[in-house]
């Protein structure tokens, strides 16, 4: 697998070179995010659908944030 983390100014973006391994990333962060609601935190996860570059095209953008925010 292979996966790669980029920063930006406002958060995080997770890449993927496997449509699998980031629909399992997709599943993993429901799960994440029912621990952190006890201490009123989420994994805000959006999947970016024109991403592509060398290391992948399966990207998500996520933000950690209080529990019940939009972004």
């Amino acid at each position: 697998m292979m996966t790669k983390k980029y920063q930006t100014n406002v958060g995080d973006v997770i890449v993927f070179n496997d449509s699998y391994y980031s629909q399992g990333f997709e599943e993993g962060v429901e799960c994440i995010n029912k621990i952190l609601r006890k201490h009123g935190l989420q994994i805000n996860a959006t999947f970016l659908e024109d991403y592509v570059s060398d290391e992948g095209e399966y990207a998500h953008y996520i933000i950690i944030e209080k529990a019940g925010e939009e972004s």
